[in-house]
């Protein structure tokens, strides 16, 4: 076997082993984003909104919640318009789970 034989056998192997690698790579982004996606799901539903107010809140956040009654006593402010900030059609904050626009994690773009 030649020099070149050899170097083409550890390329077949090095491309399976990638291979191998990107396959568990996009298993575990997978399952990174089912995790995000349950937690938004979570984060979501602890705030016990009725749809329609839920709309309410993803249109004005920091205005919705107030109206609707869900505010702090101690405080007189939106319970949970605190942890998220509104930029540009977006909700921002809360974990940085909420996805950008383009679909990453905004810290990610």
């Amino acid at each position: 076997m030649n020099k070149i034989d050899k170097l083409d056998k550890e390329l077949e192997k090095a491309r399976e082993k990638a291979a191998e690698w990107q396959a568990k790579i996009r298993e575990l982004e997978k399952q990174k984003q089912e995790e995000e996606n349950s937690q938004i799901v979570q984060a979501v539903r602890s705030l016990k909104l009725t749809p329609t107010q839920l709309m309410a809140f993803l249109n004005d956040p920091k205005n919705s919640l107030t109206a609707s009654g869900h505010t702090d006593p101690k405080s007189g402010r939106s319970e949970w318009a605190a942890p998220f900030s509104w930029k540009g059609g977006m909700i921002f904050g809360y974990h940085n789970f909420v996805a950008a626009p383009c679909g990453r994690r905004r810290n990610d773009c």
